[in-house]
């Protein structure tokens, strides 16, 4: 089976960010107001205010488990496969799962779009060979009810057999 990551992305053009925490009870591993502060990256990254809300979360069972230590959900866990649930279920069966958890929240998303928001689950496939994704009818009503995009990203790993 494909590895694979999953996160939930809300762009909005002025929402505070901890309302979506609040309301998805998800935490965000990143996460900004519009109009906060953009701190500089790297040597030529520019400081500024960011034009709009931004908020990402990892989706899986870490996510889902309040027990569970916000802290402990870092951008290196993720890149190590913290959640083994992503690895136990075929990707679809996973998303579709994690729509069902998000539907209760159906009203919500649709203010989202009615506001001007983008919502999309981002996933990352890490194939280490032949691969293929089915998106079942279910999955992508559920996704069109409430108003989520999909957004699918492969990092194939190259064998070093490129051409020079």
């Amino acid at each position: 089976m494909t590895p694979y990551t999953a996160f939930l992305r809300v762009r909005h053009p002025s929402i505070d960010p901890a309302l979506v925490t609040t309301t998805l009870g998800l935490t965000p591993i990143h996460a900004w107001a519009a109009g906060s502060v953009r701190e500089a990256v790297g040597a030529e990254g520019a400081r500024g205010r960011h034009s709009d809300s931004y908020w990402l979360a990892p989706l899986g069972d870490a996510a889902w488990q309040p027990a569970r230590s916000p802290a402990a959900v870092t951008a290196a866990a993720i890149g190590k496969g913290v959640w083994p649930l992503t690895r136990a279920l075929p990707l679809e069966a996973f998303l579709l799962g994690q729509l069902r958890l998000l539907m209760p929240n159906k009203a919500f998303f649709a203010r989202l779009k009615d506001e001007g928001a983008a919502c999309e689950l981002a996933v990352t496939l890490s194939p280490d060979e032949r691969w293929n994704v089915d998106l079942p009818p279910a999955l992508l009503r559920s996704l069109a009810d409430l108003n989520i995009g999909l957004s699918i990203e492969v990092n194939a790993e190259s064998d070093g057999d490129a051409d020079a």
